[in-house]
């Protein structure tokens, strides 16, 4: 999501503003691609948010704090 589909969208989205812009698109066309660049960011965001709730429930479940399993990196043990 992070590398392919979001950036993907983005680029659609700029390029049908530029499109826009030289009369090449109409404006339904721009609010299209604006809703699929929020709806590719709104998933990586949904899969970024599933992910942090899963490894909290699996740190949980093993006995593991947050700060054992990813210590910052200014810490030395």
């Amino acid at each position: 999501m992070k590398t392919q589909v979001v950036p993907a969208a983005e680029s659609a989205f700029a390029a049908t503003e530029t499109g826009y812009t030289e009369g090449k698109f109409g404006f339904l066309d721009v609010l299209d691609a604006q809703r699929a660049l929020f709806e590719a960011r709104s998933l990586l965001l949904g899969s970024r948010e599933e992910y942090a709730l899963t490894l909290t429930e699996l740190q949980r479940l093993i006995g593991i704090t947050p700060d054992v399993a990813h210590p910052s990196q200014g810490e030395s043990r």
